[in-house]
């Protein structure tokens, strides 16, 4: 996400606290992306998330973002005209020559499945038989 940051021209980076952040003229330091990792009964979510506009700032007003009392920033706010699809190209690219591999970009859970040759809806079973212990893990 740094690399993403810095291909738009914003200096982001790491601080002891979770996420990505940059600092403002003022040298205020303000989040500016996040990264999820959520666990429940032995199936991982992972997400990661750019403020884009100023048009989600409001919304952080009201609540106190990863707990650190501090505020948040999006690329518009540090002087980026850019669109969520342009985030997007950019973000799989970057992402891509991180891991070194390839990534795809899905639409729905059934992409997934003809990747994997699964069964359609074999993994929305399997991920609601886990929620009611229909299945061991």
């Amino acid at each position: 996400m740094i690399s993403l940051c810095k291909g738009f021209g914003v200096d982001a980076f790491r601080t002891q606290d979770t996420g990505v952040w940059c600092k403002l003229d003022n040298d205020e330091e303000r989040k500016l992306a996040s990264i999820g990792v959520h666990l429940r009964r032995n199936i991982t979510s992972h997400g990661v998330g750019i403020n884009i506009t100023d048009q989600v700032l409001p919304y952080f007003d009201v609540i106190d973002a990863c707990g650190l009392g501090k505020r948040v920033v999006s690329l518009e706010g540090m002087g980026v005209r850019t669109t969520r699809e342009e985030v997007e190209r950019r973000w799989v690219r970057e992402f891509g020559e991180e891991i070194e591999g390839d990534v795809y970009v899905l639409r729905d859970v059934g992409e997934l499945e003809e990747i994997w040759g699964l069964k359609k809806g074999e993994i929305l079973d399997v991920m609601i038989r886990s929620e009611t212990n229909e299945i061991e893990m």
